[in-house]
């Protein structure tokens, strides 16, 4: 393993996600037409505090977990030309002095900056879990919970890349304009398994991602999600309420989603083939859910801020995805909690703020 967080003996470890805080810098807008006036005031220099901060302050004060695991696109690169969102969010994320793993998003490399400078800041960073290895993408590390003197779960912490990296991202000859994991980085996975397994042959493990894979729409199919993408308007799924759902799946499907990678489900096998046991993606702003196929813990992560698209419940209780405010904002982060006798996942549940 990369990295290893210890947890002190005698409680269940609590694993926290939070999914696309995506800062967005108005005032570094490209071209003067990407955004109106409204959204270069809503999504301002100094809003940070208010669109995001507050809200990952307190999802992390109300969770109090042992790590934090941050599901990708931190910033909206293109609007961080100049890389100061980006060291605002490493600096905020390493103030909490809990251990925390960020992968990249498919947006966080549209920087100019490039991903060898954000990856050197998340490096250097006291309290940040991260590894650049030469492989597809940026990142691609593993860390592992030890309890007790042993380790009984890691996490595969995989890029899923971008089509809309920067220049300056691509030059590093590893990042590619693809999405998706390419056959390099489900080799060193393999391969780190065979080895971990070797000295802990009943360790538990999942894999983060920031984009889905095609398998996630195939699920979302069977809890509702009209697969023809016919509905019009959206009709909002509510995993809470069927009846077919597994044990310890939730959550709401508010917008239409696709997932064109591993459409030949390579990768998904593999997962099952090495016994994964839960898979947790960020990317989906309006689906906050966890579903089960084939025996596999699927999740989408609950959005951590109000930048960019957002769920909103309004006064007449219904749940509006919008790029404003519409209501109250559903945002807070994704709450794991693993049992301390052999790692395994006791619950998987939303913490939404209560921060308007």
């Amino acid at each position: 393993m990369d990295f290893i967080v210890d947890v002190e003996g005698g409680r269940d470890p609590i694993i926290l996600q939070i999914s696309d805080i995506q800062i967005i810098d108005a005032a570094q807008k490209r071209t003067p037409d990407r955004i109106g006036d409204y959204a270069c005031a809503y999504w301002a220099t100094d809003k940070m505090e208010d669109r995001c901060f507050k809200y990952v302050r307190e999802t992390v004060d109300a969770v109090k977990p042992d790590l934090i695991l941050m599901a990708g696109d931190n910033v909206y690169g293109e609007f961080d030309d100049a890389g100061t969102s980006w060291l605002a969010f490493v600096e905020f994320m390493d103030s909490f002095g809990i251990p925390w793993a960020p992968i990249m998003g498919n947006h966080d490399t549209e920087s100019k900056k490039g991903a060898d400078w954000q990856c050197e800041q998340l490096v250097n960073a006291k309290h940040c879990l991260f590894k650049q290895r030469e492989l597809n993408g940026n990142g691609n590390y593993s860390v592992g919970i030890r309890q007790n003197g042993k380790v009984t779960r890691v996490f595969f912490m995989m890029d899923t890349g971008s089509v809309s990296a920067s220049a300056e991202t691509l030059a590093n000859g590893h990042t590619k304009h693809v999405i998706g994991l390419l056959d390099d980085q489900l080799a060193w996975y393999t391969e780190s398994m065979a080895r971990i397994r070797a000295a802990y042959p009943d360790v538990k493990h999942s894999l983060m991602t920031h984009v889905q894979p095609h398998v996630f729409r195939v699920a979302a199919g069977e809890y509702g999600l009209d697969e023809a993408n016919a509905k019009v308007p959206f009709e909002t799924v509510f995993i809470d309420r069927l009846e077919n759902k597994a044990e310890g799946d939730y959550g709401i499907i508010n917008h239409h989603f696709v997932g064109h990678w591993d459409q030949m489900r390579n990768t998904w096998n593999l997962l099952k083939e090495q016994g994964a046991d839960s898979f947790f993606v960020g990317h989906e702003h309006a689906v906050s859910a966890c579903m089960t196929y084939e025996g596999i813990k699927m999740v989408f992560g609950q959005k951590s801020s109000t930048y960019d698209g957002v769920n909103y419940l309004n006064d007449s209780g219904e749940y509006i995805f919008s790029y404003d405010r519409q209501g109250i904002p559903q945002v807070g982060g994704t709450v794991i909690s693993l049992s301390e006798d052999d790692g395994s996942l006791l619950a998987i549940s939303a913490y939404l703020c209560k921060e308007e």
